[in-house]
């Protein structure tokens, strides 16, 4: 098993709940692709850029446990972007079952518009569930396509695959919408968030903190509930 993340060309390698995982940075938008338990399959944080795939120059390298990548700084780009893939454990017990994101994004424009958009999708889904807005809310299972906002919703997501289950939390202030695309009895499923819709100004920095987690299904609210809190009080890493 890698203690870390093992680069080769634009092929970055590593394990995450016992499984192994292959990210082509140079393709962002197939993201992570990880196999789990029984033959489910994932693939995180794929990137798109208003739609479409993130054609641009990638540049990466390990800190510690973190894969950070960094995208733009050439004509195919209007923006740099930069993104940790930070392989955690959660609780502090589980071994390297978490991933923490941060995406930041910067211009040296005057002003550009700019919107990027995460996907996360899989197989093997049983059962699709949302954290409401609401404190006290039990988690809400979803059985068609929907679109959530942060009026109704948090945008964390609990998808139940067998035995296991696959979690993926956003920081409030950084949710502005997300649509899952499932329908009930069905075992595909995608997560799709606008993750940066706004002008960027010259200089300034604007981030985005997620959280992926693949539990065992046996306690996933509970799991889900101290993760999402548990994020609420993270400190925003600092990017470079």
């Amino acid at each position: 098993m890698c203690n870390s993340w093992q680069l080769s060309g634009q092929q970055a390698h590593t394990c995450l709940a016992g499984q192994k995982g292959r990210l082509d940075y140079g393709k962002p938008e197939r993201g992570l692709q990880l196999h789990g338990p029984q033959q489910q399959s994932l693939h995180l944080l794929c990137l798109h850029d208003e739609g479409s795939p993130i054609l641009s120059l990638a540049k990466a390298y390990v800190r510690h446990d973190d894969l950070v990548i960094n995208y733009g700084g050439d004509r195919d780009l209007p923006f740099h972007l930069q993104v940790y893939w930070g392989r955690r454990s959660y609780p502090a017990s589980a071994e390297w079952n978490a991933m923490e994101w941060t995406l930041a994004m910067q211009t040296g424009s005057l002003i550009d518009p700019s919107r990027l958009t995460t996907t996360t999708s899989g197989s093997g889904a049983e059962q699709v569930l949302q954290l409401p807005a609401s404190e006290t809310a039990a988690p809400k299972s979803i059985e068609s396509n929907v679109s959530l906002c942060a009026s109704d919703s948090t945008g964390c997501i609990l998808v139940r695959m067998g035995e296991f289950s696959y979690i993926e939390l956003i920081h409030p202030q950084d949710f502005q919408s997300a649509e899952i695309v499932y329908q009930s009895g069905e075992s595909n499923f995608s997560i799709n968030r606008s993750v940066f819709d706004c002008t960027l100004e010259k200089g300034v920095i604007v981030r985005a903190r997620l959280f992926g987690l693949w539990v065992p299904r046996l306690n996933d609210v509970a799991l889900l509930r101290d993760a999402y809190q548990a994020l609420l009080t993270r400190a925003l890493p600092l990017t470079t």
